[in-house]
């Protein structure tokens, strides 16, 4: 990347300060929370690459729109090589390296295909933060969710936009995302702060092709509905708080372990601490 890109600003498209990600992972397995979660594969690489892309894509744009510098930002490919040498450095995983390249060039792809797109930019990478109230026991929580991207279309109407990279693009995978409490809880702040203006969720789904001569789709569907889900969440919110309030104070091995094969293997391979609940640490 270019010598002067180093007095650019590179995004945080990292997790918000209380959000989903933690509690999704007490409810799959506590003792997986406990122990901390270290996952270093390929499709979660992938889709990291792909994501600080198209949050600097989307944050130049806003800065244009704004009338501002969009060059006090880095470009998207420009922030896929620095995010790739920083995670690299970090986590020694050769696939910040392997997989670089070809981010690089989903996201060109992606630029040259929604080039058309007339969206206000509302928010990039923008966290959402809420109070949850646990009347039983007289406490707060708070839960927040960093939004991929916030836009406003031609007809004023508002949409929160998550980014997903796939190696096909399905129904089935669209169908996945109906029931999760990410995109549940995007519906409630959506709701709160716009509206009848607020459109729903939407994902801005990208293929990852095998390699960098490979085949490039992107579609955005918007997810369906799930009134009662996002009614619960609350409670659900609640209820993971409290199961990481009465086992905080003990160490990993004392919270429960779920033993079930959906959560000790997942659609990303073993789980990283399996060795550690068949041998002991």
């Amino acid at each position: 990347y270019p010598g002067d890109s180093m007095t650019k600003k590179l995004l945080n498209a990292g997790p918000s300060e209380a959000g989903w990600h933690r509690l999704q992972t007490v409810l799959r397995c506590p003792r997986l929370y406990a122990l901390g979660t270290d996952w270093d594969k390929p499709a979660l690489v992938k889709g990291s690459l792909v994501h600080i892309g198209l949050a600097h894509h989307y944050r130049r744009m806003q800065a244009e729109q704004k009338g501002e510098d969009p060059d006090e930002w880095y470009r998207a490919g420009e922030a896929i090589s620095v995010w790739s040498l920083e995670e690299y450095a970090r986590t020694g995983s050769e696939f910040w390296l392997q997989f670089a390249e070809i981010a690089q060039r989903v996201v060109e792809n992606y630029e040259f295909h929604w080039n058309a797109e007339q969206w206000e930019i509302v928010g990039v990478e923008k966290e959402l933060r809420a109070n949850v109230y646990d009347e039983e026991l007289d406490t707060t929580y708070l839960y927040t969710q960093r939004a991929d991207l916030i836009v406003r279309d031609k007809g004023g109407n508002v949409h929160i936009i998550d980014h997903k990279s796939t190696a096909r693009i399905a129904p089935k995978v669209v169908k996945r995302y109906a029931l999760s409490g990410q995109m549940l809880g995007y519906q409630l702040f959506g709701r709160k702060l716009w509206g009848e203006k607020f459109a729903g969720v939407m994902l801005n789904m990208l293929q990852f092709p095998k390699s960098i001569d490979g085949k490039f789709e992107f579609t955005r569907p918007t997810l369906e509905a799930a009134p009662v889900a996002v009614q619960d969440l609350k409670q659900t919110i609640i209820y993971a708080e409290r199961i990481i309030r009465k086992y905080k104070d003990l160490p990993p091995n004392e919270w429960p372990a779920v033993y079930h094969e959906t959560a000790c293997w997942t659609p990303y391979g073993e789980c990283p601490k399996a060795n550690i609940c068949k041998w002991g640490e």
